[in-house]
């Protein structure tokens, strides 16, 4: 019965409630990994979290449910937003036919417009993929390929389906959400994001034994320096003993 109920479609509510506890949320939910506060343990209870209000305000939701619906309309938006754009840039600026409404503005808001442009043309993993490399190109290159193939093993893309009564451009989140109109793919990018947090904290773990080796090379360097200045010294005094003789 619990089953069904987390298989019912998101409400109106409960995707602004969703959307709003996300905003709230953003350095935990959507921040990067610091091994601080932010961390992947953290990061599993604020959606836990999230899901509990939702759930207040409709069905029992669970945190994977509610991660999974908010990278789906995530993807939605992006994709939404950057036919708008492509459409400006083919008008010179004039208005476009494609609007987003005020919940979509919300998420738009959230994500940042300067990533929409991502899923032009391709597969929006859900990922900043530059900004992930550019913490990643350390040296460990096992590393970074062990993320670059979760990536490519893991492609997200929501398929959409129109009835022939609806026209396309009056779509609106809510009926983008609804099972009558779209039926998300069967792999999300959840796991990717999962693995990648994963992926970062090796590489945390990594550097962290680095440093520690460093510091018993160290340690190891003073000592050779040490030994070496006690045969000096036994040597000078043997030396010295010779003289006297």
């Amino acid at each position: 019965m619990e089953d069904a109920k987390r298989s019912k479609n998101f409400s109106r509510q409960e995707l602004e409630v969703l959307v709003e506890e996300i905003i709230t949320k953003k350095k935990l939910l959507l921040g990067r990994f610091d091994n601080i506060t932010v961390t992947a343990e953290n990061k599993k209870r604020g959606w836990a979290k999230v899901a509990q209000t939702v759930s207040a305000v409709g069905f029992a939701r669970d945190g994977p449910a509610v991660k999974k619906k908010w990278a789906d309309i995530k993807s939605i938006v992006k994709k939404k937003a950057a036919e708008r754009s492509r459409e400006l840039k083919r008008t010179g600026g004039g208005k476009s036919s494609i609007q987003l409404d005020a919940l979509e503005e919300k998420i738009l808001g959230a994500i940042g417009e300067t990533l929409v442009g991502g899923v032009e043309g391709g597969v929006d993993t859900g990922h900043d993929d530059d900004s992930i490399n550019k913490q990643l190109q350390t040296g460990d290159t096992l590393v970074v390929l062990a993320v670059d193939q979760v990536a490519e093993q893991e492609p997200h893309t929501p398929t959409i389906t129109i009835q022939e009564n609806s026209p396309e451009g009056d779509l609106t989140i809510s009926q983008l959400i609804s099972d009558t109109f779209y039926t998300p793919a069967t792999h999300t990018t959840t796991h990717t994001e999962d693995m990648v947090s994963l992926q970062r904290e090796l590489l945390h773990e990594v550097k962290l034994l680095r440093c520690v080796q460093e510091q018993l090379l160290q340690v190891e360097r003073e000592k050779l320096l040490i030994e070496r200045e006690k045969l000096r010294l036994k040597q000078a005094t043997f030396d010295l003993k010779n003289k006297e003789f």
